[in-house]
């Protein structure tokens, strides 16, 4: 969250809206969850609601 420059509870919401959007992609490492951005998944939804780009 450091690199981020959010406090928490910013960086959750925020996660949580992209997670309702289907956009992240969840990988558990061990006790760890990586998350990463399905780009594939991000630029359909800008197409689909015609973000030029």
């Amino acid at each position: 969250m450091d690199k981020s420059g959010l406090n928490a509870s910013t960086l959750t919401h925020h996660l949580g809206l992209m997670d309702r959007g289907r956009i992240l992609r969840r990988r558990q490492k061990g006790r760890e969850t990586w998350i990463t951005l399905d780009t594939g998944r991000l630029a359909r939804v800008v197409r689909s609601v015609g973000i030029p780009g």
